[in-house]
């Protein structure tokens, strides 16, 4: 993608929204860490999760979000810092100078910044099928002035029950910026993996009580092992999303469960407002990750029971304490997310949840994996080096009886064991599916390397200042040279011509026009799996097309047989274009367009061809084409009335 004005602006954006807002949240509650790496970092992961609250509650009491709520949002969040820095020097220094860990660590995410955008630099379109359906949801963000009750225009859905901070976060900064929502995914998602990087850096500088831990564990989240790399080459920003605020709400919640006396001589702030305060932030954070992405906030209460095993207090009175704070936050937490319970059950979420833990489904079905497969591709969603490198610090570190590195170790062993409760005896499938956890284990693998680092090495550096510093450029500088090339081709599904050819749709065809584009059946045939740019013409073209978004099985859809007629659509398409049953189910479903793209395989040119459509645009492998029974003229119309998504509320 091209650096550009608007780009560069919108990571700025981006920036800005994760830690201004969050900033001024933890000094109102008084809650922000003695520490800046801590702080900030915390900061960063608050700020993230503020942006869905909002929109929840904008959208609970009727209050319409754009451009201007999230402009007034930054400058309010900016005079509160100042204001309270200005008292703050008044007062005299309470928090931490950053010192030389500060510096290393700010250069560090400087050079993971130009290391994630130049992986994305081809890429003109999000990658892979997920990055379809983020972007329609984000853009329905925008046309709806926040969140959604459902997908239409878009497609024809009739609920919303999917989790929405990534795309929230998106279209407040499309908003801010101006860009494109297609261009603000992968601005968002890429700087995302920076502001992983500082969460992660403010949680190990929290548990640890030493920075340069911290800024060992920044290094490794920029690339020791693949992940979050090469989440660009999946579009799989919503975990992602996730696990950006995991950290920063693990550490929150610690701060909000240990003994008050305790966090008062950390941090420096005696009295009652500090620790409710506290529990406030918390509570925030907490529903915030909530309605960013459901697993991961499964991780967070494997994290936090992780901590409260190995540090919740000694003593059973002072565990008992640490467990009644922790309850309380999560009633809070419960409280501030509870309107969304009604939108969530009004879809198959939960049904297919529970079906998922509950019944041993066929793998087709659901995307598993088996172990096998598991151990085949480990090295590509784990990493041999992040494995080794964990090994080692978990050694070293339970050596040193380290609590954090401990922490780090329950925590791994807790969702790996969720991912497989049939090897305990217990008869359900995961409760958190293997893949997704394996390709999240980077958290606590950076966690315990940096606190093992940083008890050893770290203090070497940092006696030394410029030492440390270089040395942490030098090898996040490495492993970012190393991530330089992360995106697989085979997964790009939409090129520049592509969106070339949409912008020619968008401009050349009727508003109602519904195009057949390349597909095929997926997970046991109860999806249909996009191929090419055609999949992105309700977002990039304002125009309904023949594959819904990826989600349509999580959802309700207005016509109870939509889904169905989607995938007995596509066979007939693979099978044969031009049978007289396939032309009448595309004539029913009010087909009189068809799209090809660059990386079609089911649909092509030479099909659409032997069947008689005609073309009417073909530039860089990119095709438009009418049908024979009256599409393929500016002013032609659709026939029949098929379930295409309305045409009220579409762009002009």
């Amino acid at each position: 993608m091209p650096v550009t004005f608007g780009t560069a602006f919108a990571v700025a954006a981006t920036l800005a929204l994760a830690i201004v807002p969050g900033l001024a949240v933890l000094r109102v509650c008084r809650a922000e860490p003695r520490d800046a790496i801590a702080r900030v970092g915390s900061a960063a992961g608050v700020g993230l999760a503020i942006v869905p609250v909002v929109c929840l509650w904008a959208a609970t009491v009727g209050f319409d979000v754009g451009r201007g709520v999230w402009w007034a949002v930054l400058t309010a969040a900016a005079i509160v810092c100042l204001v309270a820095d200005r008292r703050a020097a008044i007062r005299g220094p309470r928090i931490a100078r950053p010192g030389a860990a500060a510096t290393a660590l700010a250069l560090v995410l400087a050079v993971q910044l130009v290391a994630r955008w130049y992986a994305a630099r081809t890429v003109a379109i999000p990658v892979w099928a997920d990055s379809v359906h983020h972007a329609m949801i984000a853009d329905l963000f925008i046309r709806r002035h926040g969140l959604p009750a459902d997908w239409m225009p878009l497609a024809p859905l009739s609920t919303f029950s999917y989790h929405f901070g990534f795309h929230s976060i998106v279209a407040a900064v499309a908003g801010i910026s101006g860009i494109e929502i297609h261009r603000a995914v992968i601005v968002v998602g890429q700087t995302l993996m920076v502001l992983q990087a500082l969460t992660v850096a403010g949680l190990t500088t929290l548990l640890t009580g030493r920075r340069w831990a911290g800024v060992a564990a920044a290094v490794v989240v920029g690339g020791l092992g693949p992940m979050p790399g090469t989440y660009l080459t999946w579009g799989r920003y919503t975990q992602l999303a996730g696990q950006v605020v995991l950290p920063a709400a693990l550490g929150m919640a610690v701060l909000a469960a240990r003994e008050p006396r305790r966090v008062a001589d950390d941090d420096g702030t005696p009295g009652r407002w500090p620790e409710v305060g506290r529990r406030i932030a918390t509570a925030i954070i907490v529903a915030g990750l909530a309605l960013t992405h459901y697993v991961v906030l499964m991780f967070f209460v494997v994290a936090v029971g992780a901590w409260w095993l190995v540090d919740g207090g000694d003593g059973r009175a002072k565990r008992r304490a640490s467990f009644g704070r922790l309850v309380v936050v999560a009633l809070a937490a419960v409280a501030l997310a509870l309107p969304w319970l009604p939108r969530f059950l009004a879809g198959n979420l939960d049904r297919n949840a529970a079906a998922l833990v509950s019944t041993e489904l066929p793998g087709a079905v659901w995307g598993a994996v088996t172990i096998p497969y598991v151990l085949e591709h480990f090295g590509q969603w784990v990493g041999v080096g992040l494995t080794a490198a964990t090994a080692l610090a978990i050694v070293v570190g339970l050596a040193r009886r380290d609590r954090t590195v401990a922490v780090a170790t329950v925590w791994i062993v807790g969702l790996v064991a969720a991912s497989y409760p049939q090897a305990f005896g217990l008869a359900i499938t995961g409760p958190l599916k293997d893949f997704t956890v394996l390709i999240g284990l980077y958290v606590p693998a950076a966690v315990a390397i940096g606190a093992t680092v940083g008890g050893g090495a770290g203090w070497g550096l940092g006696r030394r200042g410029m030492v440390g510093v270089l040395a942490a450029v030098a090898v996040s500088t490495l492993l970012g040279y190393r991530q330089r090339d992360v995106l697989e081709p085979d997964r790009i599904i939409a090129t520049p011509a592509d969106e070339r050819a949409l912008a020619w749709v968008r401009d050349h065809t009727p508003a109602d026009a519904v195009f057949l584009a390349s597909g095929q059946p997926t997970y046991g045939d109860t999806v249909v799996l996009g191929e090419d740019g055609g999949w992105w013409l309700p977002v990039l073209a304002d125009r309904a097309c023949t594959i819904p978004p990826l989600p349509i099985g999580h959802e309700l859809t207005v016509e109870p047989d939509y889904r169905q007629r989607t995938v007995d659509l596509a066979k007939a398409v693979a099978a044969d274009l031009g049978a007289p049953d396939t032309v009448a189910r595309l004539q029913r479903e009010g087909v009189e367009w068809a799209y090809v793209g660059p990386t079609a395989k089911t649909l092509t040119a030479g099909k659409l061809e032997a069947a008689g459509w005609r073309r009417v645009y073909d530039e860089d492998g990119a095709s438009v084409w009418g049908a024979a029974w009256g599409g393929g003229s500016a002013g032609g119309g659709s026939a029949g009335g098929g379930p295409r998504p309305p045409a009220t509320g579409r762009r002009p």
